[in-house]
């Protein structure tokens, strides 16, 4: 069905293709991680959260430490990629996205790369792959990202020798 392209730039529309993770437009080059996963552990977390408040009140204070130890780890591992752009994207020159780690997950630094500047790729102990130029400098994306199969394809054709300590997937 064709829509005009203000219908199809509205806040609205972008935020239903963000939530399942999907490219905007195939020829973008942006690849993000789905934000449906990430909305619905922030919203767990802050319910456990609530429910830990509640049994404070009703003096169940054992129910209250988990509840609200549980609570804190959901919505501090999902929070973040909701709040920050975790989105990669790349054109000729360059390759852009997330540059530091934020404990498990990815924090809320961006970092450009030429691509004749990368000199390793690899993979993170918590699944996150990444790309290295020789000053040190990352870019980090998740596997759960859709559109990585993309990602994949311009990495070989912009850096043909590159060496990966992981087998690329096809």
């Amino acid at each position: 069905m064709w829509l005009p392209r203000w219908v199809r730039k509205a806040p609205l529309m972008r935020f239903r293709g963000d939530m399942l993770g999907k490219i905007e437009d195939p020829r973008s080059d942006i690849v993000r991680p789905p934000l449906l996963s990430a909305w619905f552990g922030t919203l767990f977390g802050l319910l456990t959260i609530v429910a830990a408040v509640w049994a404070a009140m009703i003096n169940s204070y054992d129910m209250t430490a988990a509840l609200g130890f549980l609570g804190i780890v959901f919505t501090v591992a999902a929070a973040p990629q909701i709040i920050w752009r975790h989105e990669v994207r790349w054109n000729q020159k360059e390759i852009e996205g997330p540059a530091k780690m934020f404990g498990l997950t990815l924090g809320a630094a961006r970092t450009e790369i030429a691509w004749s500047d990368i000199v390793r790729a690899g993979r993170t102990m918590t699944g996150y792959w990444y790309v290295e130029s020789g000053d040190g400098r990352r870019v980090y994306w998740s596997y759960l990202c859709a559109g990585c199969d993309a990602l994949w394809q311009a990495l070989r054709g912009h850096c043909p020798t590159l060496q990966f300590d992981f087998h690329l997937p096809r």
